[in-house]
């Protein structure tokens, strides 16, 4: 019987409570034997999201936290970190499903990245050939976003919404994180990422403030 796998791409930078959420609802939603965290490499980072260097997080940092999350069916995939494939969607699920002979791979996605899709590389076969799995983020209404853009609803059948949510995960980004890291709020970072994450990035920062 092939593996069902869950994806979810990303910066990571650094992974939160809300990626976590994410693997968990997923996984419970389709069953999936794995699911997958698909780190992103710099210059994706740095060309699509126009991060700043200062924005972030060095490779290491981010593996180390990364694996620290590691399970029996959460796993990561560095494929796209190490240059395997160029670091687009499309590329990487089909690398995925290659390297682990199945086709039952799903990309899961949180609601506020749908509208990023048609902005994709190869957008009208990623969703030809795949089945996202969309989690609500910042209360948004999907379906609604489904509806008004035409891309997105010409391609409905590729979308599977998982009603799901947590609501004390809502509002936290790696976004939020980096900027409480720079404040040096430790109160409000160990709110937001798992205990093991915390503990590599707050080490981080006082290594850091040590080599000022």
């Amino acid at each position: 019987m092939e593996r069902t796998i869950v994806i979810i791409g990303g910066s990571f930078n650094p992974p939160t409570n809300a990626h976590m959420m994410l693997a968990e609802i997923t996984k419970k939603k389709i069953n999936a034997s794995y699911v997958l965290f698909v780190p992103a490499k710099i210059s994706y980072m740095m060309e699509w999201k126009k991060y700043q260097n200062s924005d972030i997080l060095s490779d290491d940092i981010r593996m180390q936290a990364l694996e620290s999350l590691e399970n029996e069916w959460l796993k990561i995939e560095r494929c796209e970190l190490d240059g395997v494939v160029s670091g687009t969607s499309y590329e990487t699920l089909n690398y995925i499903k290659n390297k682990y002979q199945t086709q039952w791979v799903y990309f899961a996605i949180g609601s506020d990245k749908l509208e990023e899709i048609p902005r994709w590389y190869n957008s009208e076969q990623l969703l030809k050939e795949n089945k996202f799995i969309v989690i609500q983020r910042n209360h948004d209404d999907i379906q609604q976003i489904l509806k008004e853009s035409a891309f997105l609803k010409s391609h409905k059948e590729s979308f599977i919404i998982c009603d799901e949510s947590d609501d004390s995960t809502q509002q936290i980004s790696s976004t939020r994180v980096r900027e409480e890291m720079c404040k040096g709020d430790y109160d409000e970072i160990i709110k937001m990422v798992p205990d093991s994450v915390y503990h590599i990035i707050t080490n981080n920062i006082n290594i850091q403030k040590q080599d000022e």
